[in-house]
């Protein structure tokens, strides 16, 4: 399986963070993207409801010639508590999010909860194309979350996508998963 998170979005208050899209800059990187020399061999594509994975998916699709299954456990780490933060105020929350991955921070659901949701929904999407090479459009916190887990290392911020504007991508294929900008090959 190859992990892959949206690039930068439209940030806006009086949206519903689910409903965010991708800005041209976040087009324009996931387009570059798709001279990586691996996506020949993904033989399913997989997105989150949510509206930036489907325009990250709408691009691979269309290069791909793949329909596009969701699948709403691929979602991000529920933060409808709080909705839109300031940027400082998001990292601070996000922070706590993964420090304490047992506790709800200001509503959140539990970083620990929301792992076992990302990996029961990236097993089912294996499930569903076994011995294929899906790919799955998603979001960096759960990434982090699922990429805790294929190391064997505990919840950590510090396990989180580069800070780069998203658009990065790991696979469940290597022997040591680890962040790559999926606009840089």
């Amino acid at each position: 399986m190859i992990f892959l998170t949206h690039a930068d979005v439209v940030i806006d208050p009086e949206v519903p963070i689910t409903d965010w899209g991708l800005t041209d800059r976040g087009r324009a990187r996931i387009r570059t993207g798709l001279s990586q020399p691996w996506l020949t061999q993904v033989t399913s594509l997989w997105s989150s409801e949510e509206r930036k994975a489907l325009d990250t998916a709408e691009i691979l699709s269309e290069h791909l010639g793949l329909a596009i299954r969701t699948h709403a456990d691929l979602g991000e780490n529920d933060r409808s508590s709080t909705g839109y933060l300031p940027l400082e105020e998001f990292d601070r929350t996000a922070d706590l999010f993964f420090a304490d991955p047992d506790s709800s921070v200001r509503g959140w659901t539990p970083a620990r909860i929301e792992q076992q949701r990302i990996l029961s929904a990236t097993a089912a999407v294996v499930a569903l194309d076994p011995g294929g090479a899906p790919l799955v459009v998603s979001h960096g916190a759960v990434g982090a979350l699922l990429l805790a887990h294929l190391l064997g290392r505990p919840i950590s911020r510090d396990l989180d996508q580069p800070r780069n504007g998203g658009g990065n991508w790991f696979s469940t294929f290597d022997p040591v998963p680890a962040w790559k900008a999926f606009d840089v090959v």
